[in-house]
């Protein structure tokens, strides 16, 4: 309910603690005043001072601004009706040549060791903004009629229910300075800059602020006159310092000749009729500033007006320090308060000018591109409050007066790497380390509330302040809790003095059985990324520090749930022991793999300050706890079950009374209740009984069934007394395959009931040799560059680790790795490199360990030659029920195999009234976008027949998608010519729109011939013997290449000798990765060394590559070590084949003499045969391959018991 404002004429005094000092006093209720803005005020606490005492200690006492941190002392007065002790300086908002010409407007900056204040007085107004955790309080004389009464009120009490109309942000990327903070390394040197303990820079600004005569001829905002218009302002501009020199680091002053720029008459100011329309005046007030300043003379602008018409504000994207629009910013005042305009629509169309983008996920159904909050949101950037079924802000919180992570990201890159304008001033501050406690990547399971945790330090400040945000742009439903599986799940708190943050939040889990629509547990797999934001909250220039924490969560663990106590009619029994049980939900297994739990309960509400059962105790189940014996009877508490080595964690749903003991009553129970066991080893069980109310006697142990077959068991004792435990071993040493064992163990009390629980086996070998890599084939060719990997699955294997390099090193080679994948297959987010040769493998892990790595598979990407042809051309704008275009030019002629269209970047509110089409020189047409993904804003994406997914909403961050036709319709086609990206715009599109960039790609296939095989091994050789492997032993052969061309690739080194590179300063030894060329071999530079084992066999694997394109799969080569038994050699027929490759006639010698019929046979590459004939030779023959086309061939030779085969190739 509204209140109206009234004082009671009894004054209270509280305190004066100078002459100097005004005193504050409080008021009761009698009679209303006239005021703007207590009209609206839910609630408030009204002062008295004297207010021209005030002014003048203001202006006479305090210090002026300086950096050695000199300030004097004030109190001001709280809503809670408190004082608050401020050490204050002045802060000027307006640039010396004004203020000196309106010394009346004075501006004051400080802290009260925990709380930034800003604080702006005139001759007739007083405005304090104290920036808290809770929200902003504001502090202000009532009215000019009545400056001596002050109220003190909370932001969020401002009651604005009355109609008003959508105050949506029209934000618009017209005149955006470019911005390339998102590049990797220009993030990287963010990261460096805003670095614990480095100095931090206050980034100054020249601010032109215009008004229309509209708003500076009304009497409660620009008053009528140019001094009561720059007061306003300089109000304004002193609460947008407050948050701006908070986060940001970033001073904003009135230009100098600012008040040329306060227009008092609508009929005479340069705004014309259209000046109703945020879009319109937002096109006209650079060039109105720029006429009344001088372009050089600020670094940006914004007008002021009453209401708009189309917005509730509107700017565009990084005009700051623009060369063409740098004055694009307008903020239409609907009220003329202050607190509430400049805190939601002021500060956050700066922040558009200052490059952040919005960061709410879905308002009304509209979207934005940087979706990290979810819903409408709650930080600046968001439209809090606004969205009907999707705000997030309910029942009256605060509005914000901080930044999203994005948003630091965002404006701190852009004011300091990309922006040169302006004044760089060093400071005594530096940015405050923050530390996160929590490891990262751990995995969480589903629907189980977790803590985030973490701590910082600061070199100057103890007033630091803590948050922990969520870090994943992505989709958000149309309603709260409709959540994506890729989105923003919890919402963004006020920075707080609390390092930690538990999601959700406790109310939800204590009251509402972890269900808050606002803070959504993950409900499957997903990747959870959090910001951990630390702020010093530094007066005048504070330092915004972060560090990234990247988690993950699994659908194959979790709930992870309390079992017992967790209903009404549970009990815990005081001063002894108590069996608490859980549902496990598979967190003991990998990828989450918690092995120990701490058990806790907490009384009443005291959740911060827990009391522990148990530490450290095995996750399996359950456990006996003691209950302290000093409880109240019929105490309240709530048990917590929380990982030990994790972050999750569950509590009782109700809350458990705390009883006496009243009856005998003896609990048995297991421990642990599930063993992992690595065959061939044991089980060891520990058997636990104990007792209260007098129970007496022994219990008779037994095991009841679900034993392992083949396995045998002992207890250490088979009685137990009724507080008393024993051992049990299961001998699984027969065991020779792995299972799930639900073994049953029993105890008889001496009343012949039957007491009993169980524990699961889990039984598994560490042998993974079953495991098979499958796709890409081993040794294929023509692969696409967004691959796709599958294998089969090792039956002893909980998880695989994932690794695709461009060498067998691996190392810093890998392009790409995955750790802790649960299925058989994964298509990374990656594109490889056309034409390249790539190598993958697995590691295979399960509760036992990992192994070492898998076999290496080798394979290749398409064999095409790609070429990037930037766009040159300006941005084309792109208005409503239009079609526009942008063209790039390809000056060299070439055959298209394949074509992409990359980094497409297009401004669009919203992309569903957008059509893309791309239309080659030779004019075919291929539809990219098709007025899809309604609601969503602007176009980052790449179209790729090749892509893994079609048509994805939206269209940005980088996807890469298949576009609505099909690309290959430019299949054969000359490149050579005009490339022109068409866009069409329905009459519906919201804003003007605009189009930055698009790339194309096109692709021509490559005519490879690749190396062939010609001979590989054996080496035969004696224990402990040194010998050459050269060209007769291992020879490859290229129609289009030479031998120092022809490169040998080590995927597997040797395992029982060394193989070497000689013939240099030093020999060097070959392993993993090393290369060697056919030239090393001819040349006798390539030798092996046996090491003298009883090893009798030895190899090594290599592939063959041309260096144009060409290559071999993986082959092995085989040695042989020990003395040559004559039937090795009778069993081997010792034949050369020349010349190869062959013109068509190929010549066939023995090395020895060869009697009798010997079959030949001649094969193609797929193993068809081609000849097949007897042939009588003592020493040589020839075969006519003139017929045969070009290719490779298998040529078989069998006699008697000797075979051999040989590789050639027909080259005419």
């Amino acid at each position: 309910m509204k209140k109206s404002f009234t004082f009671l004429l009894t004054l209270v005094f509280i305190v004066s603690l100078s002459a100097q000092q005004p005193s504050w006093m409080t008021y009761e209720e009698t009679k209303p005043l006239k005021s703007g803005t207590i009209n609206y005020l839910k609630s408030y606490k009204a002062y008295s001072v004297d207010h021209l005492q005030l002014n003048k200690y203001l202006r006479d006492e305090i210090p002026e601004q300086n950096i050695t941190g000199r300030t004097r002392m004030i109190e001001l007065p709280m809503p809670n009706g408190k004082l608050n002790h401020f050490q204050i300086m002045k802060s000027p908002v307006m640039e010396p040549e004004l203020a000196a010409k309106y010394p009346e407007i004075q501006t004051f900056c400080g802290t009260d060791g925990i709380n930034y204040i800003r604080i702006c007085i005139t001759p007739t107004s007083f405005k304090a903004f104290v920036l808290t955790p809770s929200g902003d309080v504001i502090i202000e004389s009532v009215s000019p009629q009545s400056v001596n009464h002050y109220i003190s009120y909370f932001a969020s009490d401002i009651d604005m229910d009355f109609n008003l109309p959508e105050l949506r942000c029209g934000v618009t990327h017209e005149n955006k300075v470019e911005n390339s903070y998102e590049s990797t390394d220009k993030l990287a040197e963010l990261a460096q800059s805003v670095l614990g303990n480095r100095p931090v820079v206050l980034r100054k600004l020249r601010i032109a602020i215009a008004c229309t005569g509209e708003w500076g001829s009304r009497s409660n905002l620009g008053g009528g006159t140019v001094a009561n218009g720059l007061a306003k302002m300089a109000e304004a501009l002193t609460y947008a310092n407050a948050v701006y020199e908070k986060d940001f680091a970033i001073h904003l002053d009135m230009v100098s000749g600012n008040d040329r720029i306060v227009f008092l008459d609508p009929d005479t100011d340069p705004y014309n009729d259209f000046e109703s329309m945020g879009g319109i005046l937002l096109g006209i007030n650079s060039s109105v500033t720029n006429s009344r300043i001088g372009p050089n003379f600020y670094e940006f602008g914004h007008v002021f007006h009453t209401s708009c018409s189309d917005v509730g504000g509107i700017a565009s994207l990084s005009s700051v320090c623009s060369p063409t629009g740098k004055g694009a910013g307008v903020t239409c005042w609907y009220d003329p308060d202050v607190a509430y305009v400049a805190q939601r629509i002021f500060c956050h169309e700066m922040g558009h000018q200052f490059s952040a983008e919005h960061t709410f996920s879905n308002c009304n159904n509209g979207v934005s591109s940087q979706k990290y909050e979810p819903g409408s949101g709650t930080t600046i950037m968001s439209y809090s409050g606004l969205c009907g079924a999707t705000n997030i802000q309910g029942g009256g919180p605060p509005h914000p007066n901080f930044f999203h992570a994005n948003s630091l990201q965002e404006v701190i890159s852009f004011t300091r790497n990309v922006i040169t304008c302006g004044v760089s001033e060093n400071t005594t501050n530096t940015y405050p380390v923050p530390e996160i406690l929590t490891k990262q990547g751990l995995y969480l399971p589903i629907s189980t509330p977790f803590e985030l945790k973490g701590r910082a330090t600061d070199m100057e400040d103890t007033s630091l302040t803590y948050s922990w945000e969520q870090f994943d742009n992505g989709p958000y439903g149309d309603q709260l809790g409709a959540v994506s599986e890729t989105g923003p799940l919890f919402k963004v708190l006020f920075p707080s003095k609390d390092p930690n943050r538990v999601l959700p939040n406790w109310n939800a889990i204590i009251n509402f059985d972890n269900v808050d629509n606002r803070e959504v547990l993950p409900r499957n797999t997903r990747n959870l990324t959090f910001r951990y934001v630390v702020r010093d909250n530094h007066p005048g220039a504070g330092g915004s520090s972060w560090e990234q924490l990247n988690l993950k969560v699994t659908e194959d663990a979790g709930p992870f749930k309390v079992s017992f106590p967790n209903v009404l009619a549970d009990k815990l029994i005081k001063g002894v022991c108590n069996l608490i049980t859980w549902d496990v939900a598979n967190t003991n297994k990998s990828p989450v793999n918690c092995q120990k739990v701490d058990i806790l309960f907490f009384k009443g509400r005291d959740y911060n300050n827990p009391i522990i059962l148990k530490s450290n105790t095995e996750n399996d189940g359950s456990e006996f706890v003691d209950i302290p014996n000093d409880l109240a009877t019929n105490s309240k508490v709530r048990v917590i079950i929380k990982s030990a080595d994790n972050i999750f964690f569950d509590i009782s749903d109700i809350d458990i009374s705390i009883v006496e003991s009243t009856t005998p009553k003896v609990q048995f129970g297991v421990a642990p209740n599930l063993v992992n066991v690595c065959l061939p080893d044991n089980a060891n069980i520990l058997i636990k009984t104990c007792s209260f109310g007098g129970f007496t006697g022994d219990l008779n142990l037994f095991i009841e069934s679900g034993l392992p077959q083949g396995s045998t068991y002992q207890f250490a004792k088979n009685n137990l007394g009724p507080t008393d435990e024993t051992n049990l071993l299961i001998n699984l040493n027969n065991l020779t395959s792995k299972g799930n064992f639900d073994v049953v163990i029993a105890a008889i009390t001496p009343n012949g009931d039957t007491l009993r629980d169980h524990v699961i086996i889990s039984a598994i070998k560490n042998d993974f040799t079953d495991q098979k890599l499958v796709w890409p084939l081993n040794g294929s060719k023509n692969n696409l560059e967004i691959p796709y990997f599958k294998w089969v699955k090792s039956i002893n294997a909980d998880a695989y680790d994932f690794e695709i390099a461009t060498s067998p090193t691996f190392g810093n080679t890998i392009v790409y790795s995955q750790k802790g994948i649960l299925n058989d297959s994964i298509r990374p987010n990656i594109v490889l490199q056309e034409n390249t040769i790539y190598y993958w493998r697995l590691f295979s892990s399960n509760f036992c360990g990992s192994n070492t790595a898998s076999e290496i598979s080798v394979f290749q990407t398409v064999n095409k030659k790609c070429t990037q042809v930037p766009y040159e051309g300006n941005p084309v704008d792109l208005f409503s029920n239009s079609t526009r275009s942008a063209v790039s030019t390809v000056n060299t002629s070439g055959q298209i195999s394949d074509v992409n269209v990359n980094n497409v970047r297009i401004n669009a509110d919203g992309v569903s009234d957008v059509s893309l089409t791309l239309i080659s020189p030779k004019g075919t047409r291929v539809n990219l976008f098709n007025y899809n993904c309604a609601n969503s804003l602007d176009f980052d994406c790449s179209f790729d027949d090749e892509a893994v997914s079609g048509i994805s909403c939206p269209p940005t961050n980088k996807k890469r998608m298949r576009a609505w036709e099909k690309l290959n319709k430019f299949k054969g086609e000359d490149v050579k010519g005009d490339w022109t990206l068409e866009a069409t715009a329905k009459s519906s599109l919201r804003s003007i729109g605009r189009i930055n960039n698009f790339e194309i790609e096109y692709c021509a296939d490559l005519n490879i011939v690749s190396p062939i095989l010609i001979n590989n091994g054996p080496l035969q050789l004696n224990v402990s013997e040194t010998k050459v492997i050269d060209s007769p032993l291992l020879l490859s052969q290229d129609a289009d290449n030479t031998a120092d061309q022809l490169t040998y690739t080590l995927v597997s080194p040797t395992n029982h000798g060394s193989l070497k590179l000689n013939g240099v300063a030093f020999p060097v030894l070959l392993s993993y990765g090393s290369t060697f060329t056919q030239k090393d071999i001819d040349s006798g530079k390539i030798s092996y060394s046996h090491d003298g084992s009883s090893n009798k066999s030895d190899e090594f694997s290599f592939i063959v590559s041309d260096g144009t394109g060409g290559w071999l799969g993986i082959a092995v080569f085989k040695i042989n070590i020990g003395p040559v038994s004559t039937k090795d050699h009778k069993d081997n027929l010792d034949i050369l084949i020349y010349p190869n490759p062959s013109k068509g006639v190929l010549s066939i010698v023995a090395n020895e003499m060869v009697y009798g019929n010997t079959n030949l046979k001649l094969m193609n590459s797929q193993g068809k045969v081609l000849v097949n004939k007897n042939v009588i030779f003592q020493k040589s023959t020839e075969l006519n391959l003139t017929s045969l086309e070009n290719g490779i061939y298998f040529l078989e030779l069998k006699n008697g018991n000797s075979k051999i085969t040989k590789k050639l190739i027909l080259q005419k």
